[in-house]
């Protein structure tokens, strides 16, 4: 965990604004009507798609590069957020599943590796749009996260497996070929800055390592699932 000055003071003043707004949303809206409950929902997903358009745009317009494409892990969460909250039935609540899941994964990495996730932009939020988008953008889906806990949205079931490997083995897919195609490291696809994955992409060449990272990928969204089940089941037992 390394975390620069900025980011031992600036991280954990907005990781506390998250949770305790998170508890008051709670306090306020956890019995209300579901269309009540989902409004922050719908916020969040709004804005999280409203960014990722300027930033397409301002990338459009000022020469596009590949590396603004939003395949990279972090970029999709404005495509499993609408499908979570703007469907309906069923696929709505397993899509809902993958948003929490994504955006769990998220919040974990971020938290043992902040550089990794938004650079150097917690030393400079404001300078630029891209600084501005890169840390609101995944301050956003975090919240999302929080939130799903706060308000008992996430409701894991055993369906979320198959809809969790549909639709990363999906994402996985397209990324790895766009990667080698437009010479663009999505998902760390081509090289990692995390020592020992780069060390296993070195070690066992990068077919392995590709089969590894989609891997983790994978199974580790499985892992939450089945945590969760778990943690479910205990507490309906204990009713």
């Amino acid at each position: 965990m390394n975390y620069t000055k900025e980011e031992l003071i600036i991280l954990p003043i907005i990781l506390i604004v998250m949770l305790l707004s998170a508890y008051l949303l709670r306090k306020v809206l956890l019995n209300k009507k579901e269309g009540v409950k989902r409004i922050p929902f719908l916020v969040i997903t709004i804005l999280i798609v409203v960014l990722e358009i300027i930033k397409q745009i301002k990338s459009i317009v000022e020469g596009y590069s590949m590396w603004t494409f939003p395949l990279h892990y972090c970029s999709t969460f404005f495509v499993w957020f609408s499908l979570a909250e703007f469907t309906r039935g069923e696929f709505r609540e397993r899509m809902k599943s993958v948003a929490f899941i994504t955006s769990f994964g998220l919040t974990a990495l971020f938290y043992f590796y902040p550089g990794g996730v938004i650079s150097d932009s917690c030393s400079h939020i404001f300078r630029d749009f891209s600084s501005f988008h890169t840390f609101t953008f995944h301050h956003l889906a975090m919240y999302y996260c929080w939130l799903s806990l706060f308000l008992s949205e996430y409701k894991p079931s055993k369906k979320d497996y198959k809809y969790w490997v549909i639709c990363m083995l999906t994402y996985y897919t397209i990324a790895v070929i766009a990667a080698h195609v437009f010479n663009t490291n999505y998902f760390s696809i081509l090289h990692n800055i995390i020592p020992f994955m780069e060390n296993i992409r070195l070690t066992f060449g990068q077919v392995i390592y590709t089969i590894i990272l989609g891997s983790i990928l994978i199974f580790g969204g499985m892992g939450v699932i089945k945590l969760s089940l778990l943690i479910k089941s205990k507490i309906e037992k204990n009713k």
